[in-house]
Parts: C-alpha cells; sequence; structure tokens
C-alpha cells in the first residue's frame, strides 16, 4: 500500500473529517459530505453515498450500503435477432447489489435483486438522517458488477426460458445507497423498508459488528 493510501485512507479528502467504516471493508464513507472513497492505484477515488428516504417517520431504521447501478440491457434470440423490448429487460435500467456480503442468499434471501426485481426507485433523502452510519462495505463497485448480468437473467428466467440468448449489461454510473432497514430485535429479522422484504438478520455477514454503535 502506498505512503499516499496509509496517510489518507481514513480522512475526507474534501473535509478532511474522519471516514466511516470496518476494518475489512473495501470502502470508507463521509457523512458529512456525503461520500464514499475506495483506494484505487494508489488514489482515494470518489463516489457520491445517496441515503434513502425511509418511508415510515415512525421508525428509525438502520442503513445497509448498496450499489446502485445504472444500466442497459439488450437481448438477443439465439437466431440473432434483437428482442429486448419483447422481455422483462425493456424495464430495467438499474441493477442493486449489496455491498456487504450475504450470508447464504440462496437460503435467506437475496437483498440486492430483490431491490433489483421491484425496480426500486427510492426518494433522496434531503440530508443525512441523525446519528445515521453505513459501514460494512466489503464488495466494492468492480466486486458488485460482476453480479449484473447474473440478476437480470434470473429476472428474464423467470418470465420465459432464456437459454441461448444473448444477454448484454453495459454500464452508465454508479453510486453507493444507504438503504433503511428495521431490525425487530425480538424476531432476528430485518425489514426492508424499500421493498418490504423480510430477512433473517443472518443474511448479513458480520451483522453485529454493523449494528454495534
Amino acid at each position: 500500500m502506498s505512503e499516499f493510501i496509509h496517510v489518507y485512507e481514513l480522512r475526507c479528502r474534501r473535509c478532511m473529517g474522519e471516514l466511516a467504516g470496518m476494518p475489512t471493508d473495501k470502502v470508507f464513507t463521509c457523512a458529512a459530505c456525503n461520500v464514499a472513497f475506495f483506494p484505487s492505484d494508489g488514489a482515494l477515488n470518489a463516489v457520491p453515498l445517496h441515503w434513502a428516504l425511509a418511508p415510515d417517520e415512525n421508525v428509525v431504521p438502520m442503513y445497509l450500503p448498496f450499489w446502485k447501478m445504472d444500466v442497459d440491457v439488450s437481448v438477443t434470440a439465439p437466431n440473432g435477432n434483437p428482442v429486448t423490448r419483447e422481455t422483462a429487460a425493456r424495464n430495467i435500467s438499474a441493477v442493486w447489489v449489496a455491498a456487504f456480503y450475504e450470508n447464504r442468499p440462496s437460503y435467506f434471501g437475496n437483498p440486492g435483486l430483490n431491490l433489483t426485481i421491484v425496480r426500486a426507485a427510492p426518494s433522496v433523502a434531503a440530508a443525512r438522517p441523525p446519528s445515521a452510519e453505513v459501514k460494512g462495505i466489503i464488495r466494492s463497485v468492480d466486486d458488485a458488477k460482476r453480479y449484473a448480468t447474473l440478476f437480470v437473467t434470473q429476472i428474464l428466467d423467470k418470465e420465459k426460458d432464456v437459454t441461448g440468448y444473448g444477454i448484454d449489461v453495459s454500464f452508465r454510473a454508479a453510486a453507493l445507497w444507504a438503504m433503511p432497514f428495521e431490525y425487530r430485535e425480538a424476531e432476528d429479522i430485518l425489514v426492508d423498508l424499500i421493498s418490504g422484504s423480510t430477512y433473517q438478520s443472518a443474511v448479513v455477514q458480520y451483522f453485529k459488528e454493523m449494528i454495534m454503535r
């Protein structure tokens, strides 16, 4: 690791405030500036950090990190004909991928896939919610991109058999989102306040470390 990263990795390049994160994180956030930073090639690169507006004002949520990647999807039939508009791909303009590691998503459910399925389009909060934090960002945006075609394929496959079809996903922009979840301790479940999906807290690896203040 370069000296530049060693000096600046825990300081925001804009306000020089401390960056939030866990020792295992790949991306660190500055809540004051609503920016996320990740080290690459001896520098700290920045991406926008958006706080999703929680729909229920009576719930004090915890926030989990997700990558939202704006995409263009094209689908080609086995005979070479473009069929994008004839499939569910015509409505897919973004792919959501959890920036934390999901624990056994095939068993507990996949929060990023579910947000993609419902075409989640949360409103952005005007400011960071008081005392809110987002951490546990173990998956980089490049790691997240590897899931995009998989998610799109799974969505299309529920509509029709796409074996032999060509599915191309191109990326336009990416941003980190802090998405609101309600943790119901008595039931040990997480409720996604945007999609309405419910998960056992075990779906989030390092969950206890992430909720510690």
